[in-house]
């Protein structure tokens, strides 16, 4: 479909035994990447809801960053190799990354006593964002081979010609949805939209809010603790 085509990429799970160091990999596809905002390690949960970065203020490629992070898992996993239940580490990277990446900011979080909504300040390129480092090593682009929306331990069958060395992972920001508002019950969204994308032009930014449409006056109306999903556009599909 059109929705895969443009959207659809896949993701590369490891799971790598700490004690042999036997790795073993499965493939889920995506239409949208959800990514955290890095906190500050605190002793409550409370504190560690409430605590961000010490600035209030994190890159979007942090958030990457931390999303690719190896995480050491609390559960023990088999490994084929040991024939055992071990620990095991485990890391994402991005197998294929599609012609339209969404990025999905966790603004709101909650526990059992408490919901909030992070006003972490996150900086996001409006151009040239270098996905490169957070793609699985070979990597494959977005070529013509169907992404099934399924999840897979197979590895897909798809050609392994390309690599960090010669593949294009830069995307230029085209959209922006923003949510104002404090909490989860509430708040009011509106889109900014770069319709240089169809219209072929220099780059002209447009404020979409309910039925009104005007110029967007400033980039701070784009970036700063409203934004809350981001689309952009492989560099090399801007004519396409």
């Amino acid at each position: 479909s059109i929705i895969t085509d443009l959207f659809a990429g896949q993701l590369q799970s490891s799971l790598q035994c700490q004690t042999c160091k036997h790795t073993s990999y499965s493939y889920e596809p995506f239409l949208d990447i959800s990514v955290s905002i890095p906190r500050s390690e605190s002793k409550s949960l409370l504190q560690k809801t409430l605590k961000m970065t010490d600035s209030g203020r994190c890159t979007l490629q942090q958030c990457f960053e931390n999303y690719t992070a190896p995480e050491a898992l609390d559960d023990m996993f088999d490994c084929d190799k040991c024939k055992q239940k071990r620990k095991k580490i485990k890391t994402f990277s991005i197998y294929r990354h599609p012609k339209i990446l969404v990025v999905h900011i966790k603004r709101f979080c909650f526990n059992e006593q408490y919901r909030a909504k992070l006003s972490t300040d996150v900086a996001f390129p409006l151009q040239s964002l270098d996905m490169t480092p957070y793609l699985s090593v070979p990597c494959h682009s977005d070529g013509n081979d169907e992404i099934k929306l399924e999840e897979s331990e197979v590895e897909p069958q798809v050609s392994r010609k390309n690599d960090h060395a010669n593949i294009s992972a830069k995307y230029d920001l085209i959209g922006v949805c923003n949510h104002s508002g404090s909490g989860m019950q509430g708040g009011h969204y509106v889109a900014h939209v770069n319709t240089s994308f169809w219209k072929n032009d220099k780059s002209q930014w447009m404020l979409y809010d309910d039925e009104r449409v005007s110029n967007t006056k400033s980039a701070e109306q784009i970036t700063g603790p409203s934004a809350y999903i981001l689309f952009y556009v492989l560099k090399d599909d801007h004519t396409t």
